[in-house]
Parts: structure tokens; sequence; C-alpha cells
């Protein structure tokens, strides 16, 4: 008898994408632009949010959400040694920077209100055999 293990949060995520040409194509249709000059301020926006975080700045996106860099600080990790190491030296970790995502509250209420699907629900979920031993 297999019992449902959920997936982990990244096994979770939708395998349905939306590519940077489709945007661009979608986009000049919607508007009536031309293909070339979507992309180019599509290329333009995305190179100045980017540019934006490496100068350590929050950038909002309208309907969207806040994208922003933050600072890590410094952690005591312990090597565990790898394959055929019994030794565990512990070492300080440097600080680091890491990107970080809040959505705007409308856009949670709307993914909140969304309907799931026996579909979505197949997906995030992975079957495992459960075997027991017996004791004699």
């Amino acid at each position: 008898m297999g019992e449902k293990k959920l997936k982990n949060v990244r096994a979770r995520k939708p395998k349905d994408q939306l590519k940077p040409h489709e945007m661009i194509n979608i986009t000049a249709k919607r508007t009536g632009f031309r293909r070339e000059d979507v992309s180019l301020c599509i290329d333009v926006l995305t190179e100045l949010i980017r540019e934006s975080i490496m100068d350590r700045k929050s950038v909002k996106l309208k309907g969207i959400g806040m994208i922003f860099p933050v600072v890590n600080p410094p952690r005591v990790l312990t090597n565990m040694g790898g394959q055929g190491h019994s030794s565990y030296k512990r070492k300080l970790h440097p600080p680091w920077w890491s990107c970080r995502f809040v959505p705007e509250i409308k856009l949670k209420f709307d993914i909140k209100d969304m309907v799931v699907t026996k579909k979505d629900l197949a997906h995030i979920y992975e079957d495992v055999k459960i075997t027991k031993k017996i004791n004699k």
C-alpha cells in the first residue's frame, strides 16, 4: 500500500513557464507595438532591475511585488568530512548576499483565491511505498 508524501517545495512549482519570447509576442499583440520595440523595452527593464539590485536597492514591480537584496550574517558551519574523513572541522562562513521577493498583498490574495484542481493536487505528492518490518 502506498502513502502520499509531499514533494519538496521546489518540485511543486508549475512546470509551465512564460518564456521571454512568449512574453514579447503577447505584449506586442496586446499593445500593437512592434515586436522589436517590445523586446528592447523588456531588455532595458530587466537590465535596470538587475543593476538596481546589484546597487543594493529594492525594486518595486507594479502589481507584482518587491525584489530586494539581503545580506546574510556570517555563520559557523561544521564540515562533516565527506567520504572517508572522520574529522568534523568548524569554520566561519563569511557574510553573503542573497535576493528575496515579497509579493504585493493583492497578488497574494488573488493567488490564494485560485481554485485548486485535482490535477494541481496530483503534482504536489510523490508515491512512497512503506514496508513494515515484522519482529519475531
